[in-house]
Order: structure tokens, then C-alpha cells, then sequence
């Protein structure tokens, strides 16, 4: 493009220089607006293209949240909450289930981190997150509803 910009420029300058010689001086005011028009052409050119690489840089950024989204919603649709605790249910490819976790609701639905509750050694709580200190009272998670 910058190529075919200087091209023109240069046949611009020949025709210039004739006209001058000719005499013609309404040729060359006719020339100079030609010129004029060029060099506005130009700078709407420059505009364009970097109008086009911000374009470009916004789709980027747009695939990207779309591609995070999908993943958060591949996650939420593994992920069910029984009452107390969250699990994450994975089928592998004979469709058989099993659980992860558990994991704590209060950090989940605080911060949204998955910080996976340890034995608590006690006999009246189960459960206990390190992060938070919630306890977990029950023995076994009650029938699983999906969130």
C-alpha cells in the first residue's frame, strides 16, 4: 500500500512539473487539490487500520471470555451442592459416576475457590475446611441435588 502511496506521489510530482512548465495554471490548482484529496485518503487509510487492529484485539479478548465461559459452565454443570458441602461428579466415558470432594461452600460461594475439606478428627464434626475453619456436621452428604 505504502508502495502504490509513492507511486502516485511520484507521478503526481511529473504532471506537477509539466504543468508548471506548460504554464497551466489551472491545471496545477486542479493538480493540488488532487494532492489534497490523496493525502486525505491516506490519513482515512491509517484511521482504518487502526481501527482494524483494536477490532482485532477486542475479538481476541472476546474468544477468550467466551472460551472462560464455557469452561465455568462445563464446571457448573459437574458440580452439585447437598445441602452442606459441594462435590464435583465426573462420568467417564461408560457414563459412570463419580464424586469429588467435598468441597467448602463457604469459600465456593464467598471467593469461588474450591478448597476441598479435610477429616476433622472429631466425632461430632466430619468435616473442616483449612482456609475458612467451617465445620461440616454430618456423617455421609444427604440424596445430591444439582445447583
Amino acid at each position: 500500500m505504502q508502495a502504490a502511496t509513492h507511486e502516485i506521489n511520484s507521478a503526481l510530482e511529473v504532471v506537477t512539473q509539466a504543468l508548471k512548465a506548460s504554464g497551466r495554471w489551472d491545471g496545477l490548482n486542479a493538480l493540488i487539490d488532487l494532492q489534497r484529496l490523496i493525502l486525505g485518503i491516506n490519513e482515512q487509510q491509517q484511521a482504518l487500520v487502526f481501527e482494524n487492529i483494536e477490532l482485532q484485539q477486542k475479538l481476541q479478548e472476546t474468544q477468550q471470555r467466551l472460551h472462560e465461559l464455557e469452561s465455568e459452565k462445563q464446571l457448573s454443570n459437574s458440580i452439585v451442592f447437598d445441602g452442606q458441602v459441594y462435590w464435583r461428579e465426573n462420568r467417564d466415558e461408560h457414563g459412570s459416576r463419580t464424586k469429588e470432594g467435598p468441597f467448602c461452600q463457604t469459600c465456593y460461594d464467598k471467593d469461588g475457590k474450591w478448597m476441598r475439606l479435610r477429616p476433622s478428627g472429631t466425632p461430632d464434626i466430619k468435616w473442616l475446611c483449612s482456609l475458612c475453619r467451617t465445620p461440616v456436621y454430618h456423617a455421609t452428604p444427604p440424596r445430591l441435588k444439582q445447583v
